[in-house]
């Protein structure tokens, strides 16, 4: 079949104008509101399934644990949680208003006790040392800097966001706890916090297109890609 000439483009165009969510999503740039990381909202059911499981074994002792989805998009991770977690308290987190609307409408069909979805772009109210795991999957990322791999990510996307969110997410997360941070486009190890941290699990070998990734300095850096997934918070059992 013939690809027709355009048809991407007239999609994406229609998609911001007419679907609810990309609306909302064109708002919240026109506002330029602060925390908006990763624009677009693709998600599915139990995307990172491996990741999921080695966390939900990690924390199966323990008898109600916390977990947190920053950047829940429209609920589909957390869900996914609830069931390699079945007794933890899952709250979900995006900046999205639509999204969350999604992930209400969602609980309202199947509801669960542990469960709940806060509207916000920011960690900085969250509770010190308050959750066991938090995942940020697919959040640091954005679609330009995907698309087009420019030398430098700083009118896009600087690193100096990524540090600042990652050193949100250290402060809120128990010693002992697990930070997984996947389909990013910097790596967690240049981050001021990485030095509080234990590397435990690297993501999926076969996942060689994971960038690209871009240094402190916001340049590209072109190497190997980096695999270093879920890390343990120094401290605790």
């Amino acid at each position: 079949m013939k690809h027709i000439p355009g048809a991407a483009r007239c999609r994406e165009c229609f998609l911001r104008w007419f679907h609810p969510q990309y609306r909302s999503i064109r708002r919240l740039e026109r506002l330029n509101v602060p925390g908006l990381l990763q624009p677009w909202a693709n998600t599915k059911r139990n995307r990172y399934p491996s990741m999921f499981q080695f966390v939900g074994w990690q924390l199966a002792a323990r008898p109600a644990p916390r977990i947190l989805s920053f950047g829940c998009s429209t609920g589909e991770e957390v869900f996914s949680l609830a069931r390699y977690l079945p007794n933890a308290e899952l709250i979900g987190i995006d900046i999205n208003p639509y999204n969350i609307r999604r992930c209400l409408a969602q609980l309202a069909k199947a509801p669960h006790p542990g469960m709940q979805f806060l509207c916000s772009g920011s960690a900085t109210d969250l509770e010190s040392e308050s959750f066991d795991a938090i995942f940020c999957m697919a959040v640091t990322r954005h679609g330009t800097l995907e698309a087009r791999e420019p030398d430098r990510c700083d009118d896009v996307l600087p690193f100096a966001r990524f540090d600042s969110l990652v050193t949100q997410l250290a402060r809120c997360l128990k010693p002992g706890g697990y930070l997984v941070i996947w389909n990013s486009h910097f790596r967690f190890s240049d981050t001021h916090s990485a030095a509080g941290f234990d590397v435990v699990m690297n993501g999926p070998s076969h996942r060689t297109k994971t960038g690209p990734f871009y240094g402190t300095d916001n340049r590209r850096i072109d190497g190997p890609a980096y695999l270093e997934a879920v890390f343990r918070k120094h401290g605790g059992r």
